[in-house]
């Protein structure tokens, strides 16, 4: 309306619109090996990810959740390139900070293996630009919540996540990745979704 001081808004019909499609999916309660892989999910279809891990579990206390990228070959990538600044809060009122650089992306820290806890979630949005010359294109953030320590001393810790590939000479060009913990990874449920922006 035109009318002086009427509430302005605009019709659900003229608001662009976006939707999510599912590329790949892991469910396994049995997983028996120290990584899972995600092969071509990456594409130039999309420029935007959501990756949506509902349960990840390991065999033994105490261990992690690790992300590395694949290459068109479904090889790992292991260069030193990966950066990071994680935060995580946790029920005992502590805190702890994961952060610099590896050979891989840190997204869960101790995590307890009991099915009862079902181990840790995380949500990610990935960002991947494959038209620029620098593999700095790979770039995500986040949040999780695990149960945290061993059957004797359980946290809820919860985290912002976030990080980047970084090689200003090589242009890494991810198709995929795996998740990875220390021993073997005993449940997994995780889905890889393409984000239609438009």
């Amino acid at each position: 309306s035109a009318a002086s001081g009427a509430l302005k808004y605009v019709e659900k019909q003229y608001l662009p619109s976006g939707t999510l499609v599912q590329i790949a999916k892991v469910v396994n309660d049995n997983v028996g090996a120290s990584s899972v892989e995600f092969q071509n999910c990456f594409t130039t279809t999309y420029k935007l990810y959501k990756i949506v891990c509902r349960v990840f579990r390991p065999s033994t206390d105490h261990d992690y959740c690790r992300m590395r990228l694949m290459t068109g070959t479904n090889t790992p990538v292991t260069t030193t390139d990966y950066r990071r600044a994680n935060y995580y809060y946790r029920s005992d009122n502590t805190t702890d900070t994961s952060s610099g650089d590896s050979d891989e992306f840190r997204i869960m820290e101790a995590v307890e293996d009991a099915i009862s806890e079902s181990g840790g979630m995380f949500v990610m949005y990935a960002s991947i630009n494959k038209s620029v010359a620098g593999s700095a294109a790979f770039k995500y953030t986040g949040t999780t919540s695990y149960t945290e320590g061993n059957a004797n001393s359980k946290k809820q810790s919860t985290g912002m996540i976030g990080g980047f590939y970084y090689n200003n000479i090589t242009n890494v060009n991810s198709t995929g990745f795996l998740l990875r913990s220390a021993g073997n990874i005993t449940e997994i449920d995780c889905t890889v979704y393409g984000v239609v922006q438009t």
